[in-house]
């Protein structure tokens, strides 16, 4: 199993990407300024997010049928004020983007919940 490295105060790095870490199983926050991984967790919350998906990166593990890393969630740390109720899912080789419970594409939230089994629910989506 690859090495965490634990979570740092978030305060100061502004806006983040998160993504399910494919090797150790916990969420990685990435900072959108250096493109560097801050550390890893097993949940997060969000403020004002955009989902993000790379198209070619679907094309690749849609035709190789290997896992990779091609979806993000961005936006601000947040405190969790239990608001998310909306489920929000990712399945690569179902959809081209995050979508909400009933299947539309979702590309934002206002807030958005985040655990390291693959679980998110979001306030206010954007779709």
């Amino acid at each position: 199993m690859a090495k965490s490295r634990p979570l740092p105060d978030l305060t100061s790095y502004g806006r983040v990407r998160v993504y399910r870490n494919l090797r150790n199983g916990k969420l990685s926050v990435m900072s959108t300024h250096t493109k560097r991984v801050i550390g890893h967790t097993d949940y997060i919350c969000l403020a004002q997010v955009r989902f993000i998906v790379s198209k070619k990166g679907l094309e690749r593990i849609r035709a190789r049928k290997r896992k990779s890393v091609v979806a993000f969630a961005e936006g601000y740390p947040a405190e969790d004020n239990y608001e998310c109720q909306s489920a929000v899912l990712f399945n690569p080789y179902k959809w081209d983007s995050f979508v909400d419970g009933h299947g539309l594409p979702l590309y934002g939230a206002e807030k958005l919940v985040i655990q390291s089994s693959g679980f998110m629910w979001g306030k206010d989506l954007q779709g």
